[in-house]
């Protein structure tokens, strides 16, 4: 779902920002790729440490920060990236250039290796205040811990599963078996959701930054549209046509349905 500013009358149309879904779109297979690789080598380290000796619990509780940090680091970068896309998205729809000059440069220095993935967090919490309201940094850390609960949970999950299992003779699964079990199920089923991180991240960044410009040119209202096809969700219908204030009470409500789909 995405919005569009209003002043007295509509400057964004339909067309318009189905064009920012459409680059949005373009984005996913990309960012589905790493965050999928993420989530298969969280497997495997799951499975190294299970097979020393280590309980469930153990490994996860040693394994769980680094796997936070993991997939700050496939979606950080990213996600700067595309929210300034959307900026610049949302100036070209209006026609008027904004501010987005200091954020170009940090992006590229980011590029260049010369400031790390944890300073340019640092470096651009002013310029997210000021030109991308949508905490960006705060979005990608709140996400990225859920994901790493959701993969905790179905590790758990498989591996009680597996403990379950008999091979051809009657017998239980050995400690390998059960890695081996994992592995493939992950594997699976990190797929799928690798995609989902990945769409959910690139429409999310995109409508934030887009969202920020139109703030910035002075647009104070907008129209929320809905597409409706087989993925539209329970939260977006009742919107499609409605005219609201920009608010925190309305980006909050957004925010939260963009952390609940990635679940």
């Amino acid at each position: 779902m995405f919005t569009t500013a209003l002043a007295n009358k509509p400057v964004i149309n339909r067309a318009g920002f189905q064009a920012i879904a459409d680059i949005a779109e373009s984005k996913v297979f990309a960012l589905q790729r790493r965050a999928t690789s993420t989530l298969n080598r969280h497997y495997r380290e799951f499975t190294a440490m299970y097979l020393d000796g280590l309980t469930v619990n153990a490994v996860l509780a040693k394994l769980t920060p680094k796997w936070e940090d993991d997939l700050m680091e496939v979606k950080a970068k990213p996600a700067l990236k595309m929210a300034v896309d959307g900026y610049r998205i949302g100036e070209a729809l209006m026609g008027k250039k904004t501010a987005v000059r200091e954020m170009t440069l940090i992006v590229a220095a980011h590029e260049a290796k010369v400031i790390s993935p944890t300073e340019i967090w640092s470096d651009i919490d002013d310029l997210i205040a000021v030109h991308l309201k949508p905490d960006l940094a705060s979005w990608v850390e709140e996400t990225s811990k859920i994901e790493t609960t959701t993969t905790a949970k179905q590790i758990e999950e498989r591996v009680r599963q597996a403990v379950g299992y008999r091979d051809v003779d009657g017998h239980g699964y050995t400690t390998a078996q059960i890695a081996k079990q994992l592995v493939n199920d992950g594997v699976a089923g990190n797929r799928a959701r690798g995609e989902l991180m990945a769409r959910t991240t690139t429409v999310w960044t995109h409508n934030a930054g887009a969202m920020s410009s139109y703030r910035d040119a002075g647009f104070s209202r907008s129209e929320w549209m809905v597409t409706f096809d087989d993925a539209t969700c329970e939260y977006c219908k009742p919107f499609d046509g409605k005219v609201t204030a920009y608010s925190p009470v309305i980006s909050n409500f957004w925010r939260r349905v963009s952390i609940s789909v990635i679940m």
